[in-house]
């Protein structure tokens, strides 16, 4: 604005009616140049940050938008873009056993089936105006289509099975042959699109004779997982709340037929029902709740044989074994309950596999030993049991597979195992238990066999109460 003004209050009521410059009167042609040169320069400043920005945001909504890989849509364009197309298809493609791809030639070999099957997408989808392809994780791809129909989505799921099948794909001169599972859905919102999808998907997986499996409501898959859910939600609680407890099942020397230690076996209490660690120990595995198991079976255990000298065992898997704070755990509470740990007696739930830490395992063996207590092995005679592990696992007592003795009293062959297995347990200096000694010809069995001692229903069921 022009102004002939010089009091600062007319040229701050000038600014606030929308003025961004002013040039005093009389007019120096000097200044006014100056000022719109001034202008000129801002403007154009101005036009290239606008450019600028503009150009950083299609590339960051590239970056964000685009797989790199392929150079497809990824999965944040396709939760926009699911919003367009309520009522449509969701193909979800898992490319099968892609992983064998990445092990043996390696990542970037994977990247190169992953831009081949990208591109051979597209090329089958090129005359259909109303398919759109997104690249997801590792070795997934979606497809979105307009429409909704079941006779169509069985001839297309066909038909990329049939273009797939018919193609080698050679790649550093290796002939790759590549086809999918695929999940099928009606489009919803994105997450329940999502999941119905995923849920068809493994389903489809686990059917050796379907290409595609098309989401409904009573899949069995579904129902499957919701049900697991609900037990996996059950199972936390149940451990939350420490409503696991500790049922006792007599150990008798086979001389004597007398009670010389008892096991603590795990069980859930609910009201009036006793729940089996069949149903449960697989749940808690998956939510990683086993150790807590554990420790609530050391302190209730500890609490049922407080200041007595009554022998008995607890079971430990592979992770409490390796979990460095359950030896201070163990005599904190040996203290508290006045439990000599000479009287307990630790058995290793699992085969220990993991070569890797049987350092650590050992000197966890080692420490426990220290205070007393004994060792145990579970379960000897399965696949990954053998005797080397048992020095090096310092055993005090070898428990034979209950598929030895199951039946020994008529199987010749089981006798001639549990024979051969009592004889070098005694080279070692190592006593033998049998489980699942459920009746007197079985006893009888096992006691001519040299068996030290015996344990199952024959003697007791386990049971809360000490027999």
């Amino acid at each position: 604005f022009l102004t002939a003004e010089t009091d600062e209050e007319s040229i701050k009521n000038a600014f606030n009616s929308g003025g961004v410059d002013y040039i005093r009167k009389p007019i120096v042609l000097q200044e006014l140049q100056a000022r719109i040169q001034n202008h000129l320069n801002l403007y154009i400043h101005t036009n290239n940050l606008e450019f600028l920005i503009e150009t950083k945001t299609k590339e960051i909504k590239e970056y964000l938008y685009i797989d790199k890989i392929t150079n497809l849509k990824n999965g944040f364009s396709l939760q926009e873009d699911i919003e367009n197309f309520k009522n449509g298809t969701l193909f979800i493609l898992d490319i099968n056993n892609f992983n064998i791809y990445n092990k043996l030639n390696g990542f970037s070999y994977g990247n190169k089936i992953l831009k081949t099957v990208a591109h051979e997408l597209e090329k089958f989808i090129d005359k259909e105006d109303s398919f759109f392809i997104y690249k997801l994780s590792v070795d997934r791809f979606a497809i979105i289509c307009k429409d909704y129909n079941y006779s169509n989505i069985d001839i297309f799921c066909h038909n990329i099975f049939n273009h797939f099948s018919n193609i080698s794909f050679e790649i550093d001169t290796i002939d790759n042959f590549i086809n999918f599972c695929i999940g099928v859905t009606q489009i919803d919102e994105y997450e329940k699109s999502m999941l119905e999808a995923e849920y068809a998907l493994e389903y489809a997986k686990l059917q050796s004779n379907k290409i595609h499996i098309i989401y409904k409501k009573n899949t069995k898959l579904v129902q499957e997982e919701y049900e697991s859910i609900a037990s996996l939600k059950q199972t936390r609680l149940y451990i939350l709340e420490k409503k696991i407890i500790p049922f006792f099942q007599p150990i008798v020397d086979v001389k004597t037929e007398e009670i010389v230690k008892y096991e603590a076996l795990a069980r859930i209490k609910d009201r009036d029902k006793i729940i089996t660690p069949d149903k449960f120990l697989y749940n808690a595995n998956r939510l990683g709740l086993i150790c807590n198991i554990t420790r609530i079976m050391i302190e209730k255990s500890f609490e049922t044989f407080a200041n007595t000298d009554i022998k008995f065992s607890i079971n430990l898997t592979q992770k409490d074994i390796l979990d460095d704070t359950l030896v201070y755990f163990i005599k904190q509470n040996a203290t508290q309950y006045k439990i000599n740990l000479s009287n307990v007696t630790f058995e290793i739930l699992e085969n220990l596999t993991l070569a890797d830490d049987d350092v650590r395992i050992g000197e966890m063996i080692s420490r426990l030993k220290g205070k007393g207590s004994q060792i145990a092995i579970d379960d000897f005679g399965s696949e990954n049991s053998n005797f080397s592990r048992l020095l090096s696992l310092q055993s005090d007592f070898i428990k034979i597979d209950g598929i030895f003795i199951k039946n020994c009293d008529t199987q010749i062959e089981k006798q001639k195992i549990i024979k051969a297995i009592v004889d070098l347990s005694k080279a070692l200096g190592i006593k033998c238990v049998a489980e699942f000694v459920s009746s007197k010809e079985i006893f009888e069995t096992i006691k001519i066999l040299g068996v030290d001692y015996a344990q199952g229903y024959y003697f007791g069921k386990p049971a809360e109460i000490l027999n």
